[in-house]
């Protein structure tokens, strides 16, 4: 009999106060994982981004090695656009990413080279570099 009147006076958590407690640790796990999808969707950004400016750099490192184009140099007029892919051959480029060269004649002996990549989502990069005689 002793035990029984023991036990009547322990205090425990009533439903309640556990029902509260499961609803507190719902919403820390909810906004956990909502940060887990933003950091996510930012890494996979970044990632796309890198993808871009390596492929960008390896378009420009391969123009640079061809031959100067100096057929645009007698008929063009300083400062004008040469337009896209018209002198250069690019390499391919990664699924889903598409490339772009751009030439304007800055002076004759001297182009500026421009590289578009635009990939998944719309991501474009943009790298200009000169190419001489």
């Amino acid at each position: 009999m002793a035990e029984k009147k023991k036990m009547r006076h322990e205090k425990g958590f009533t439903l309640i106060e556990i029902l509260v407690a499961i609803a507190i640790l719902g919403m820390i796990t909810a906004a956990m994982v909502a940060g887990f999808g933003t950091v996510s969707k930012v890494f996979i950004h970044t990632d796309t981004q890198g993808n871009a400016r390596t492929s960008a750099v390896a378009q420009m490192e391969y123009i640079k090695s061809q031959p100067y184009n100096s057929s645009f140099d007698t008929t063009g007029n300083i400062g004008s656009d040469i337009g896209a892919g018209s002198l250069y051959q690019l390499t391919s480029s990664p699924g889903g990413y598409s490339a772009t060269e751009r030439v304007l004649l800055e002076q004759i002996g001297l182009q500026e080279i421009t590289i578009i990549i635009t990939g998944p989502q719309n991501i474009t990069y943009t790298l200009s570099g000169y190419k001489t005689q």
